[in-house]
């Protein structure tokens, strides 16, 4: 008698793992996209907080992201590069109404997220715009908080 596995019983084996695989990866693939818009909103909020301390106590917006109390690592404030991590500017600003910014275009393509915090009366909704917009803001649970 002989003992080993025919081919057939081989071909079924990698069949299933190719079946398994082919739906586990794009689940594997959604969650990391949704951790990296999770690392934007967190970061984007801390900056409209800091933000938002600057506009009360001077009564305009910052300019530039040196004159706000929050911490940011410097690669994260320079120009987007496409090295896959977010950047963060802030954009010029009119009144007291003030916005933060944020790309990534390694992952997130052509899309540029903005923060924006509007003085009076007193609110913070999201904008985004490029073609990846729907799906990040259904990744983010933003869908029904954007201006």
């Amino acid at each position: 008698m002989k003992k080993g596995f025919t081919l057939i019983e081989l071909m079924v084996v990698v069949l299933i793992i190719g079946i398994l695989s082919a739906i586990a990866l794009p689940q594997y693939e959604r969650s990391i996209k949704r951790s990296r818009t999770a690392e934007a909103l967190v970061v984007l909020k801390s900056i409209s907080n800091a933000q938002q301390m600057y506009l009360t106590t001077f009564k305009k917006c910052a300019d530039d992201m040196s004159k706000l109390d929050v911490n940011i690592p410097a690669d994260s404030l320079s120009a987007d590069s496409g090295d896959g991590k977010w950047h963060f500017s802030v954009p010029a600003q009119a009144g007291k109404d003030c916005s933060v910014a944020a790309t990534n275009s390694k992952h997130f393509p052509g899309l540029t997220l903005t923060l924006k915090v509007i003085y009076s009366p007193y609110k913070m909704c999201w904008s985004c715009s490029g073609d990846e917009c729907a799906d990040f803001l259904t990744l983010s649970g933003l869908k029904g908080k954007t201006c």
